[in-house]
């Protein structure tokens, strides 16, 4: 259990590059009661040092919880300057749970000129995820984005956005 974040990994205050791969890798039942039950990178403002890149291929994460993205929390990048990167492939998301928003996965900062840059998401599976606001799956707040290939199956928010949710 993480109290500050990301049960498993952590990343937090960065204020430089960072390129951050996880590839067939499990995440099964990590606990934050904060952000990113697997996986956090929180309040990231590199300015002009370079993009934070952030990518996930052939990785499984199951039973998972947090506050904020049962799963995967990114969150605080000062737009504009070198965004952050987010890029999900081949991946498989099940049985995650948030308390707030995006149950498997969530990407934002929540005020107007700060968010994630670009989130992508190809040839994923999410799977009876569940957040007790938005974005039973997934949670889009300030950002680009894309999902292709992708199956919502089972998916389950207490107010919008059961597999998705954008704002």
């Amino acid at each position: 259990l993480a109290g500050n974040g990301g049960g498993a990994v952590s990343v937090y205050n960065l204020y430089s590059y960072l390129e951050f791969d996880v590839t067939n890798s499990t995440f099964d039942g990590n606990t934050s009661s904060t952000y990113g039950g697997a996986i956090n990178l929180g309040d990231i403002n590199t300015g002009e040092s370079g993009s934070t890149y952030l990518v996930i291929d052939g990785s499984t994460f199951t039973d998972n919880s947090s506050g904020t993205g049962g799963a995967v929390s990114v969150w605080g990048e000062k737009r504009g300057e070198a965004p952050t990167v987010v890029a999900i492939s081949d991946s498989t998301f099940s049985t995650n749970l948030s308390t707030g928003g995006g149950g498997a996965f969530f990407a934002s900062s929540g005020v107007g000129s700060y968010g994630v840059g670009q989130v992508t998401i190809t040839d994923s599976t999410f799977t009876s995820n569940s957040a007790e606001y938005d974005g039973g799956a997934v949670y889009l707040g300030y950002t680009d984005a894309s999902v292709s290939g992708s199956e919502f199956v089972g998916n389950y928010s207490g107010r919008v956005g059961g597999a998705i949710v954008g704002y």
